[in-house]
């Protein structure tokens, strides 16, 4: 199915993408008033983004962790430590967490009181946080532009492009967030240095003071299909940058080019309020066009993360994560020209918090 079911109004038969959906049964959920305890890692696939759509999604009482684990919080996945199964004393406390929600509501019938809230700890830091909102309070969206010379910052540049060709080893390896949800491994992403430079990257000026992102980033570029684009696919990633020149991967995001159509915001489903608004449907699904340029919109899934000053940010465009993702095209021959500057240049927009 998951070969057969390339969009998301698949049917066959009982088979669907949206038949064992809760995002489908959100009013039924409402309706029983439920209170939700949800665990996630940053570093989980995609559950982290699961858990912020439910909790801004959902009105039910919710205790919402987002952690630097893998998936089943086995592990650290903190891009900045190693890898290490946690300790016993953290398996313990996040066990019992569990214990304490089921007796309050199950063994002594406590009745949901309306608190939501999400706690989360922040790479680089290794401080936890708990907010009631999301995004979370003094958050602004704040923009870094691509640049010529492979730049990131606040001002526009002189119109230009760079040209992107796939290349079908350049990946995010074994132990990254999507590989290691199928078995509960250790999540485990090396210095990214050698493999940004067989991509496109762009990369801040050293920070003059630290800068906390905490939230859903979005990235905008500004693309040309070359040859063999039109079924091609864009892989973007957040990436901090030491002084002494070491690459920590932080997040990602990911396009089939053919699934890029943006739809109406009031048809966007409130688990689906934190994303750009699409169908995935398949009648909405067109070829990228060649030779003509293309304004692309990348939902980032989320993190918090603070850089420190001194640190870089940088923002790497791919077409391909041949470890994790399916190759698009098939022959892995493709190329893109991504625009910088000017007024339709790319950007990288992320969500920034006041100290």
């Amino acid at each position: 199915m998951a070969h057969a079911g390339a969009y998301r109004d698949y049917r066959n038969g009982p088979q669907s993408w949206t038949v064992g959906s809760v995002g489908e049964k959100t009013d039924a959920v409402e309706d029983g008033g439920t209170p939700v305890l949800t665990r996630a890692g940053w570093l989980d696939a995609g559950t982290a983004d699961g858990v912020l759509s439910q909790f801004t999604g959902l009105s039910n009482t919710q205790d919402d962790w987002i952690g630097p684990w893998n998936h089943g919080a086995g592990w650290l996945a903190d891009p900045f430590r190693p890898a290490r199964p946690l300790t016993p004393a953290k398996r313990e406390a996040n066990d019992q967490r569990v214990v304490d929600f089921f007796d309050r509501y199950v063994r002594d019938g406590a009745r949901p009181d309306g608190t939501r809230q999400v706690h989360y700890d922040t790479f680089n830091e290794d401080v936890w946080r708990t907010t009631t909102r999301w995004p979370v309070p003094g958050t602004c969206t704040r923009p870094f532009r691509l640049g010529a010379g492979g730049t990131l910052g606040a001002e526009r540049t002189p119109a230009g492009s760079d040209l992107l060709r796939l290349d079908p080893t350049a990946g995010t390896g074994p132990l990254d967030r999507w590989n290691t949800n199928l078995n509960g491994g250790r999540v485990s992403y090396p210095d990214r240095a050698a493999v940004d430079a067989r991509l496109l990257s762009y990369t801040t000026a050293p920070l003059t003071a630290p800068t906390r992102v905490t939230g859903n980033g979005t990235v905008t570029l500004d693309v040309t299909g070359l040859a063999g684009s039109a079924n091609g696919a864009l892989h973007v990633y957040l990436e901090d940058v030491t002084p002494d020149g070491r690459v920590s991967y932080l997040t990602e995001g990911q396009l089939a080019l053919a699934d890029r159509a943006v739809a109406d915001p009031a048809d966007n489903p409130d688990w689906r309020r934190l994303r750009t608004p699409r169908s995935y449907a398949a009648a909405d699904a067109a070829p990228f066009p060649q030779g003509r340029a293309q304004r692309v919109v990348i939902d980032l899934q989320p993190v918090s993360v603070l850089f420190k000053a001194g640190e870089r940010i940088r923002l790497t465009v791919a077409a391909a994560n041949p470890d994790s993702f399916q190759l698009l095209p098939a022959d892995g021959l493709a190329s893109y020209r991504i625009g910088y500057g000017g007024e339709r240049g790319s950007v990288l927009d992320l969500p920034v918090v006041r100290p």
